[in-house]
């Protein structure tokens, strides 16, 4: 199942389109979950602390509403061959995010929503998902292409995490795209004394280890059958 988070904005429809874009043969069951909450009414000066009425049932009725309509599109992209169910809720949406994806393989956020500074690259939401979610998270720009995923990068340096990333990447691959493996590495400099230093440029051992950690994860994979290449 994957979880795709909307709050209502073009930034979080884009990333259902690209999550649909995805789907077949990699998914059978999507659920569009819309996170809402009443605004803060902030103190006002030499007023005092503003008491404001909201309406909880307009405010959940405008989540539904969104989210059902972005369910419905999605259905219209995809047809009968994934299952796609709608969750609304109250309350912090990088939280309820994070702990319904637990249930997930992959959660789906866009990199902007509503609220938050226009000019920040990613929002609140869409970092605290991206930090904290237990599951692969998936954060897309609205300049990303709605088409299937083609060419896959992985940042590889030999950590746990990196090897469970590359690990998710050959699975989630498809018949005919790539996957890029890339290290990235830097020389030590070493100071022996006041006017020493030794230069130490690891580039065999890494390249030595990467060789052996890569091979032992994509040696696991049937990858020529299933038409994936990998670099």
């Amino acid at each position: 199942m994957w979880l795709i988070g909307t709050d209502g904005s073009r930034g979080a429809a884009h990333a259902a389109k690209w999550a649909a874009a995805q789907a077949p043969g990699r998914v059978d069951r999507i659920r569009v979950t819309s996170i809402w909450s009443l605004p803060v009414a902030p103190a006002v000066p030499p007023v005092g602390p503003m008491t404001k009425y909201w309406d909880t049932e307009t405010f959940a009725a405008a989540a539904t509403a969104d989210a059902d309509a972005l369910a419905d599109e999605l259905r219209g992209i995809l047809g009968d061959a994934v299952e796609i169910d709608t969750l609304v809720e109250e309350g912090q949406a990088s939280a309820h995010l994070i702990g319904e994806s637990h249930d997930a393989d992959l959660l789906v956020v866009g990199s902007r929503g509503r609220g938050g500074f226009a000019r920040l690259v990613l929002g609140s939401t869409s970092t605290q998902c991206a930090n904290h979610a237990e599951v692969p998270t998936a954060v897309v720009r609205e300049s990303a292409e709605i088409a299937p995923a083609t060419r896959l990068l992985v940042s590889f340096d030999g950590s746990t995490n990196s090897i469970d990333a590359l690990r998710w990447a050959v699975r989630f691959a498809t018949p005919g795209s790539t996957v890029d493996v890339v290290e990235v590495w830097e020389p030590v400099v070493i100071p022996m004394g006041a006017d020493e230093m030794v230069f130490v440029d690891a580039v065999d051992r890494t390249r030595t280890r990467f060789e052996e950690q890569t091979a032992e994860i994509l040696g696991a994979d049937d990858l020529d059958a299933r038409g994936v290449e990998v670099a």
